[in-house]
């Protein structure tokens, strides 16, 4: 996914920013056709190029996102705080390099993932003694508690069996005599 938005961010990227019309103030209006008689004030059209320390501090941006992204990940799934104010604080001052910047975010990288891995193995470990300790053990009882308080140690998994009862026959009615 991350790859096809590279892919379609890059011709922007690449090629030369430039406005694609002259501006002219007319009478306190700003239009892109030329006024009647003489303009107060025209902008010209301009071609800029990318800015080699504005790409890398974005660059630098995204890292820290990422960062940032794997961290609010551990702190909710697991309730993992990890620090990356010593990473963020670093990749902010421009007089870092961004080979330190990526070195800072990759160790805190390591550092998150290690605590998720370790969290997810002790999880796993849980499930795995709780299974255990519920497994066909015979000193086990389980005892199902019902909603009127009195415990039930055993419930069928069907209904109980419904047995027709004899029809009762009423007697039949009489005309009334006149």
């Amino acid at each position: 996914m991350r790859f096809k938005q590279m892919l379609l961010a890059l011709p922007f990227l690449l090629t030369p920013l430039s406005t694609l019309a002259d501006l002219h103030e007319c009478n306190g209006v700003w239009t892109n056709t030329p006024c009647q008689g003489e303009a107060q004030h025209t902008l010209a059209e301009t071609t800029t190029t990318p800015d080699p320390l504005r790409k890398e501090l974005s660059e630098r941006d995204l890292w820290l996102h990422d960062l940032e992204m794997r961290r609010l990940r551990a702190k909710r799934e697991y309730n993992i705080d990890i620090d990356i104010s010593e990473a963020r604080a670093l990749c902010q001052n421009i007089k870092t390099t961004a080979i330190q910047c990526k070195q800072t975010v990759t160790e805190k990288n390591v550092a998150i993932d290690g605590a998720l891995s370790d969290a997810e193995r002790l999880e796993q470990q849980k499930k795995d003694a709780e299974k255990k300790a519920t497994s066909n053990d015979p000193a086990t009882v389980v005892v199902i508690q019902n909603n009127d308080g009195y415990p039930t140690p055993f419930r069928t998994p069907y209904p109980p069996p419904v047995f027709p009862q004899p029809h009762k026959r009423k007697p039949p009615r009489m005309p009334a005599q006149h």
